[in-house]
Order: structure tokens, then sequence, then C-alpha cells
């Protein structure tokens, strides 16, 4: 499995959000035609969720590579 660096999805993540900042622009100024508006939209809930995918595979990596891969965020019941 390859590691996803963290620099990268911070940055993928700042890039999005201004790719879609951009777009939000174009249209409250229209300056694209409407036509273009549900394109505009499918790009950015694209972008969004690739976004939140990364973040989710990151936060993945950094739980098994903590050792706690296996047990879903709980700590194992102390013995009785």
């Amino acid at each position: 499995m390859t590691m996803i660096n963290q620099k990268f999805v911070e940055i993928y993540g700042y890039v999005a959000i201004l790719v879609m900042a951009v777009m939000l622009a174009l249209i409250w100024f229209e300056k694209i035609p409407r036509s273009l508006y549900l394109t505009c939209f499918i790009i950015a809930a694209t972008l969004f969720l690739i976004r939140v995918t990364l973040r989710l595979l990151v936060a993945r990596q950094k739980r098994m590579a903590e050792g706690q891969g296996g047990t879903k965020g709980h700590d194992p019941a102390p013995p009785a």
C-alpha cells in the first residue's frame, strides 16, 4: 500500500478550495453561461469528495502506523 503524504493532502485541500472559490466567483459575477453551472457544481463536488477521501485515508494510515488498525479506535477491555 502506498503511503499518502500529509503535505500532499494539505496542498490538494488548499488548491481544491481555491478552485471552488474561483468557480463560485465566476458564477456570482455571471462570467460563465448558465449552461455551465451544472458542470461547475459537478467539478466542485468531485474535488470535495476527493478531498474528504484523502483526509480519511491519511487518518487511517496514521491510525495503522500507531498500531491501532484492528481496534477501530477503541481501547481493548481490561482483563477481569
